[in-house]
C-alpha cells in the first residue's frame, strides 16, 4: 500500500495522475472553446476519454518505474490497465454500447505499441486484482470507480473491418484529440490557438501596400481574380490552375481564412520563402511563435538561424527555440507551412496516426504544385485527401499546371471538388519563345548562345552537369584553380546541384539567388553576366530571373517549371528564342531511365516535338497549360507504367493493417527514401578535429539544447545525400550518431568544392560515378 496517497503521472515533473488529468480537462475546454461546432466529435465520449486515459499508471511497477526514473518497458501498458476502470454499466445509461466501445478502445490504443498486440491475459488479471486494492485510496473528484474492477476485451477493437467504416471514423478523431490533448497537457502547451487575425492581417497587407503605391504615385493594388475566387470559396473544396506570379500564397491564405490551416509546398526552399514571406510581411512579425510555424525535417536549425538573426539585430528575442518548436511539432498553431511529409504518412495508419487525421479532419489544407510529385507521392495524396474529406476537413490544390489524368482520378476516387471553368492566367503577355533542338546538349552551343548575357544551363544529372563544366571551364580559357579563388559571384562560371556538401550548397545557393535578380536591393539593374550550370534543384525552389535557359528534356512539367527561371517576371518581346530545349537527338537526354520516367520521356519528346514542329516558338501560360493537360490526358497515359504506378499506391496504402509500423516507417515509405547521409572522406580527414569536437558536444547530456542543435547544425555542413544503392557499394569508414535516430557515414570518395561529389570507393577499391 502507499500511504501517501501520491499516485506520479509524471517521473521528471514529480506531476500526479490527478494534477496531470486536471491538465487534460483545461485543454479539452480550450479546443472546445474555439472549434465546438467544427469537430464532428462526441464532447461528452472525450471528456471520460480524459478521466480514465491514465488511471492504469496507479500500477505498482509503473508507479516504481517513474519514482525511480527508470526505462524498463516489461510491465502491462497503462492504457490496458486504464479501461478496467470504465463503469461500463453507468455509462451504458448514456451512452450506447458502440458508443462506449469507442472510449474504451481510445483509451486501450491511446499509447499504441507493438505490445498491445501481445497481451498476456493472466498478467492482466492479476493486475486489475492488485489495482482493486490499490485504486482505494486514490481520490479524485472527477470519477467513481465501480465497485469491482472488470476487463472488458469484447469492447477493444480497432474498428478496422469494412462493415464499422463509419464508426472508424468516430474512433479516429476520439483517440486522434486524445492523444492531441494528452500531448498537450504533457508538454505544458495549449492543445490549439485561435485564429482571429489572419484574414484581418491579409486585409492590413494590402492597406500597407497601397500606401507604398501612393507614396510612390503607382496605380493602387487591389486582391485579383485569384485572390478574390478564393475568398469567396473558403467552404469549398477546390482545384485551381494559375500561373507564375498570380500571387497563390495570398490566394491560399484567403482560402484557409480565420481557420486552422496547412500549407503545403513541395520543396524546403520555397517553404523557407513562404514562411519568411507570411511571417515578415502578412503578419508583420506580430506573436509570429503563437500564429505561424514551419514543419519539415530541419526546422530546427531555421529556427536558431531566426533567433541568431533576432540577436545580431539586438532586437527583444521574438520565441524561445524549445517552446516554439514543441509548439509547431504538435501542431497546435493556427497555421503551418510544412511539407506533405509531415502530414499525410497517416494513409499507411501507422501506430498513433489518429492524432494527425483528427487535427486535419477540422482544418484546411492547401497542396501548391501538385504536379512537382512523383507517382507514389501523387498516390498517397488521393488517399490522404479522401481520408481528410470523410472526416470532415477541406483541400485546395493550387497548381501551375494540371495533368488531364490526374482530376479523372481524382474524381473516380471519391474526391469531391470545384474548378472554376478558367484557369487564371494571362494569354496576352508571352515570356518564353523556345527553340526545340533535335540533339544532345552541348558546351558548343552553350558558348555561342552566352554573348554576356545571364545564361542558365539545366542538365538532368550531376554527372552531366559536371561534364558540362569542365568543357566549358576549357573552352573560356579559365584555370580551375583560379576561379576556385574568386567570390561566387565575381566568377563567370558556376556549377550548383545536389552533391555538394551543405556548407558549399549554401554558398552556391545564396550566389545563384543574387546573381539571379534583376535589380539589386537598391533598385540598380543587374549587369552581371555568366554561366551558372545545374541540376533538377534549380526547376522550383529558386526564385531566379535569367536571360536565357539552355536545358535538356526531362518531362513537359519538369521543362515549364524549368521555364520558369527564365524571363519569370519580364516580357519577351524580342525576335529569336529566349529558351533552347534539347530532347537528345536521336538517343536519350541524361539521366533517362533513371531519375526520369523512360515513358513519360519519351511521350513528351514525342508530343513537343510535333508541337514545336508546325506551332509558333512563342509559348503564353495558357497554351502551356493546355500542352500539360493535353499531352497527360488519361487516353494518352493509360497503359504507360507510371499511370499504373499511380494506380499502385492509391491501393497500397490499404495493405498495411492499423498498428503494424511506427511512425519512422511510416515517413520512410511514404517519402519512398532511398538515400543516405555521407561525410565523403576527404571532407572529413580535412576537418577532423571539429567533427570529432562536435560528435563529442552531441553526446554531452548537459549540453543545453539549443547548444546541441548549433552543433548539429554546425555537423552537417559537411554533410550531403547518396542513393542508397551507391552507399551499400560504398566503403564506409565510421559511423557518427548525432542523435538517437540519425546516422552519419563517414565513406571513402572524392569531393572538390568545385565539382561536388566526383565519386565513391567500391569496398573493392574501385572507383564509382558519383551519380546517374
Amino acid at each position: 500500500m502507499m500511504g501517501d496517497r501520491k499516485f506520479l503521472a509524471k517521473s521528471l515533473s514529480e506531476e500526479t495522475i490527478q494534477e496531470h488529468t486536471d491538465c487534460l480537462l483545461r485543454e479539452l475546454e480550450n479546443l472546445q472553446s474555439i472549434y465546438l461546432n467544427d469537430i464532428n466529435v462526441n464532447w461528452k465520449l472525450l471528456r471520460w476519454a480524459c478521466i480514465y486515459h491514465d488511471l492504469g499508471k496507479m500500477n505498482t511497477k509503473f508507479q516504481e518505474k517513474v519514482r525511480k526514473n527508470l526505462l524498463s518497458n516489461h510491465d502491462i501498458p497503462h492504457g490496458v490497465l486504464s479501461t478496467m476502470f470504465v463503469d461500463t454499466k453507468q455509462l451504458l445509461k448514456e451512452f450506447n454500447k458502440m458508443e462506449v466501445k469507442l472510449l474504451m478502445s481510445s483509451i486501450y490504443y491511446h499509447h499504441d505499441r507493438n505490445s498491445l498486440n501481445q497481451i498476456d491475459l493472466h498478467n492482466v488479471i492479476k493486475e486489475m486484482e492488485e489495482l482493486q486494492s490499490i485504486c482505494q485510496e486514490f481520490q479524485y473528484d472527477k470519477v467513481v470507480f465501480p465497485k469491482k474492477l472488470q476487463w472488458k476485451e469484447e469492447y477493444i477493437s480497432r474498428f478496422s473491418e469494412d462493415s464499422m467504416k463509419s464508426w472508424l471514423c468516430q474512433f479516429v478523431i476520439l483517440k486522434g484529440l486524445l492523444n492531441r490533448i494528452d500531448y498537450a497537457a504533457s508538454a505544458h502547451i495549449p492543445v490549439e490557438r485561435e485564429n482571429d487575425f489572419l484574414e484581418r492581417s491579409l486585409e492590413e497587407f494590402m492597406i500597407c501596400m497601397q500606401e507604398d503605391a501612393k507614396k510612390n504615385k503607382k496605380e493602387l493594388p487591389q486582391w485579383n481574380d485569384l485572390q478574390m475566387y478564393m475568398k469567396n470559396n473558403q467552404s469549398s473544396n477546390v482545384v485551381v490552375l494559375a500561373q507564375t506570379g498570380m500571387g497563390k500564397t495570398e490566394a491560399g491564405l484567403w482560402w484557409i481564412g480565420n481557420h486552422k490551416g496547412f500549407f503545403t509546398l513541395p520543396i524546403r526552399t520555397a517553404i523557407n520563402a513562404i514562411y519568411l514571406r507570411i511571417k515578415n510581411d502578412i503578419l508583420n512579425n506580430n506573436r509570429i511563435d503563437e500564429r505561424v510555424g514551419l514543419l519539415h525535417s530541419e526546422t530546427k536549425g531555421k529556427y536558431l538561424q531566426l533567433i541568431d538573426e533576432v540577436k545580431r539585430e539586438q532586437k527583444e528575442e521574438l520565441f524561445h527555440l524549445s517552446d516554439y518548436y514543441t509548439r509547431t511539432k504538435q501542431l497546435s498553431l493556427p497555421l503551418t507551412v510544412c511539407t506533405i511529409d509531415q502530414l499525410f504518412p497517416f494513409v499507411f495508419r501507422y501506430r498513433g496516426y489518429e492524432a494527425k487525421l483528427a487535427t486535419l479532419s477540422y482544418s484546411k489544407i492547401v497542396i501548391d504544385e501538385i504536379q512537382m510529385y512523383g507517382p507514389d507521392l501523387v498516390g498517397f495524396l488521393i488517399v490522404g485527401l479522401k481520408m481528410i474529406q470523410e472526416l470532415g476537413g477541406k483541400f485546395a490544390v493550387l497548381t501551375a499546371t494540371f495533368p488531364g489524368f490526374l482530376k479523372r482520378l481524382m474524381e473516380e476516387n471519391g474526391l469531391v471538388f470545384q474548378m472554376p471553368s478558367e484557369p487564371f492566367v494571362d494569354k496576352t503577355n508571352i515570356r518564353h519563345s523556345v527553340q526545340w533542338c533535335r540533339e544532345p546538349i552541348s558546351s558548343a552551343f552553350i558558348l555561342k548562345k552566352y554573348n554576356n548575357n545571364r545564361v542558365l544551363v539545366i542538365c538532368n544529372t550531376v554527372k552531366q552537369c559536371q561534364k558540362i563544366y569542365s568543357e566549358l571551364a576549357d573552352g573560356m580559357g579559365f584555370d580551375e584553380e583560379e576561379l576556385k579563388e574568386k567570390p561566387t559571384l565575381e566568377r563567370e562560371l558556376n556549377l550548383f546541384h545536389a552533391k555538394f556538401i551543405y556548407k558549399d550548397r549554401i554558398d552556391k545557393e545564396s550566389g545563384i539567388l543574387e546573381f539571379g535578380k534583376l535589380f539589386h536591393e537598391d533598385g540598380r539593374k543587374n549587369e552581371r553576366s555568366g554561366i551558372w550550370i545545374t541540376n533538377s534543384i534549380a526547376e522550383a525552389s529558386l526564385d531566379i530571373d535569367f536571360d536565357i535557359l539552355i536545358t535538356e528534356l526531362s518531362d513537359v512539367n519538369g521543362m515549364f517549371q524549368r521555364f520558369g527561371r527564365c524571363f519569370r517576371k519580364r516580357i519577351w518581346n524580342d525576335e529569336g528564342y529566349n529558351c533552347f530545349v534539347f530532347d537528345g537527338g536521336d538517343g536519350e537526354c541524361s539521366g533517362v531511365g533513371y531519375n526520369i520516367d523512360r515513358e513519360i520521356f519519351s511521350l513528351s519528346k514525342k508530343e513537343l516535338g510535333g508541337y514545336f514542329s508546325t506551332k509558333p516558338s512563342m509559348l503564353n501560360e495558357w497554351e502551356k497549360m493546355k500542352l500539360v493537360e493535353d499531352i497527360y490526358s488519361t487516353e494518352k497515359v493509360a497503359g504507360l507504367q507510371y499511370y499504373d504506378a499511380i494506380k499502385q499506391f492509391i491501393h497500397q496504402p490499404a495493405l498495411f493493417l492499423p498498428g503494424e509500423t511506427g511512425v519512422g516507417d511510416a515517413q520512410k515509405m511514404f517519402r519512398n527514401i532511398h538515400s543516405e547521409t555521407i561525410i565523403p572522406s576527404s571532407v572529413y580527414f580535412d576537418n577532423e578535429e571539429l567533427i570529432l569536437s562536435l560528435e563529442k558536444s552531441l553526446k554531452d547530456k548537459d549540453l543545453s539544447q539549443e547548444d546541441k542543435i548549433r552543433a548539429r547544425e554546425e555537423l552537417k555542413m559537411f554533410t550531403l545525400s547518396i542513393e542508397e544503392y551507391q552507399f551499400l557499394q560504398a566503403k564506409t569508414i565510421r559511423t557518427i550518431k548525432p542523435s538517437k535516430y540519425d546516422e552519419i557515414y563517414v565513406v571513402e570518395g572524392n569531393y572538390d568544392s568545385e565539382y561536388g561529389l566526383t565519386g565513391l570507393m567500391k569496398h573493392e577499391e574501385e572507383t564509382i560515378s558519383s551519380i546517374f
